[in-house]
């Protein structure tokens, strides 16, 4: 397994994200951090989006240990990936994805993959 590029640090915020809501609609996807109080306090938006995985972060305790990543504090991206070949067979090759980035996102408890053809934007309140 290639090593994640961490790309963005957010370890300021995400210390105090108790939890996260992730919504996804027509490649828009927008996640919300928010603190104990339930109030918005990080967003991180994509504009051009084609997939999407939110999990629990024990889901994906494998994919931390073998790319030694081991602070939740980041964005990373990983460079093709499995979701690649996976996303390729699906649509049976008709996308060029040679421009989408896969980016790996911790999110309170959740962990969001997210493939998109930009980068993110990352807004602290």
């Amino acid at each position: 397994m290639q090593t994640p590029i961490k790309i963005k640090s957010i370890k300021n915020v995400t210390k105090k994200l108790i939890s996260s809501k992730v919504t996804y609609d027509d490649g828009i996807v927008a996640i919300c951090g928010l603190d104990k109080n339930g109030s918005e306090i990080l967003r991180i938006e994509f504009d051009n989006a084609i997939y999407v995985r939110v999990t629990d972060e024990s889901v994906r305790l494998k994919f931390f240990q073998d790319s030694g990543v081991t602070e939740l504090d980041t964005i990373m991206i990983i460079e093709e990936s499995d979701v690649f070949k996976w996303l390729r067979d699906e649509e049976l090759h008709i996308r060029d994805l040679s421009q989408a980035k896969h980016f790996i996102i911790s999110a309170g408890e959740e962990i969001v993959d997210i493939v998109s053809f930009s980068a993110p934007k990352i807004t602290e309140f």
